[in-house]
């Protein structure tokens, strides 16, 4: 679950900290993830990044649909309706659930925690570990195919696909900017557009 995930994202960001025998004091923790006061124009990088990842996926979605639809993309047994491309009012069926549930309120808030952490651990310490000792373009590789390689489990290709994606996109905007904070904005404007507020 996204709670679940933000909570072993964190976990795993606090161990990673403490493993490089850093001090434990909030400046220092700072510095170390790159948490700095972003400029106001560099987040408006981020949410238009974000927008424009939301249009790319809103015009790759029928494209895959289609090609679902047709039989030249098989979907693996058991894939939940929200992530089949075949079903386009999957995610607005969803939300309506969530709504009679009253839970809806708490999605956006519980996604937005998530990516948070997501983006502290991938972006502000793995890539920016490996980048520090190797160089900028192998943290940026690696970081992709580890972030990849990670959705394997659910053994849903199209996830897999989607986590390259992404991956590649938020690994090279942290590699432009190098701030968790810009990558964290983008990412949720993504998400928020796709799942929560446009679903298609």
């Amino acid at each position: 679950s996204l709670s679940a995930g933000f909570i072993v994202m964190l976990g795993w960001s606090f161990a990673a900290y403490a493993a490089e025998g850093q001090p434990w004091t909030r400046q220092a923790f700072s510095q170390r993830m790159r948490l700095e006061p972003v400029h106001p124009k560099v987040l408006l990088w981020g949410l238009g990044l974000g927008a424009v990842m939301f249009l790319l996926t809103a015009a790759f979605s029928p494209l895959l649909a289609r090609a679902v639809s047709a039989g030249l993309q098989p979907l693996p047994a058991g894939i939940p309706d929200y992530l089949n491309p075949s079903r386009q009012q999957s995610l607005a069926l969803l939300k309506e659930q969530f709504g009679a549930q009253g839970v809806l309120p708490l999605i956006p808030i519980v996604l937005i925690l998530n990516i948070a952490a997501e983006e502290l651990f991938w972006r502000g310490f793995f890539q920016e570990r490996v980048a520090g000792t190797t160089r900028p373009a192998v943290g940026f590789v690696l970081t992709i195919l580890l972030y990849t390689a990670v959705h394997l489990a659910s053994g849903n290709i199209m996830l897999v696909l989607a986590a390259a994606v992404c991956g590649l996109f938020w690994g090279w905007l942290y590699l432009a900017f190098r701030s968790p904070i810009l990558n964290a904005v983008s990412h949720t404007v993504w998400d928020l557009l796709v799942f929560v507020f446009l679903p298609f």
